[in-house]
């Protein structure tokens, strides 16, 4: 089984959403995990806007447009997935 693992600076957000929308693209066909490179949101749930973007399948950090940045890490892990899979 092949593996991604998304790195961003905090674990709240960013990294968040593409994991769970790869899970959900490669139904459990890749196994995908996040982690963080910094201690500073350890311990917080998921971003309030990022985990309403999530529950949409069945942002972002400075600009607060979490519908774009939703649809942008979409398209890319459509990609990704491409990439991996075929």
């Amino acid at each position: 089984m092949r593996s991604v693992l998304f790195v961003f600076h905090g674990n709240i957000c960013r990294s968040a959403m593409p994991k769970y929308i790869f899970r959900y693209l490669t139904y459990n066909k890749v196994l995908v995990d996040s982690r963080v490179t910094s201690i500073e949101e350890i311990g917080n749930d998921i971003y309030p806007n990022a985990k309403l973007s999530i529950n949409d399948i069945e942002d972002p950090w400075y600009t607060r447009d979490f519908d774009k940045r939703f649809n942008k890490i979409y398209e890319a892990c459509l990609s990704l997935k491409e990439e991996i899979l075929n």
